[in-house]
């Protein structure tokens, strides 16, 4: 090959390669756009449920809410700290627990 042919060469793989290093960026910045939204639809769907319910319809006697058309809360349930049947309250109450003071804690 003559010089001129493998300059042109050196040039258009030096040109290929500032355009592949352009894009890699542009989709790095594009990857961490995907994150952001993902996470802010993550937030938003914690919030508002998936398949939300079409707008209420309001009563004109005393403007409210129809019940059935609001989105239905999901509440998480909590462990109650008290016994729950008769059985383990009447044991509890058999037992004597000692007494500690403060200074020997």
């Amino acid at each position: 090959m003559s010089r001129s042919s493998t300059g042109a060469l050196a040039g258009s793989v030096e040109e290929l390669e500032a355009r592949i290093k352009h894009l890699e960026s542009e989709l790095k910045k594009k990857d961490e756009e995907i994150l952001e939204l993902k996470s802010h639809l993550d937030k938003f769907q914690s919030v508002f449920p998936f398949h939300m319910s079409p707008p209420s319809q309001t009563n004109n006697n005393n403007n409210s809410e129809v019940a059935s058309n609001k989105p239905r809360k999901q509440r998480a349930q909590g462990i109650s700290a008290e016994p729950q049947d008769i059985s383990t309250i009447q044991e509890l109450a058999k037992c004597k627990f000692p007494v500690v003071t403060k200074n020997d804690r």
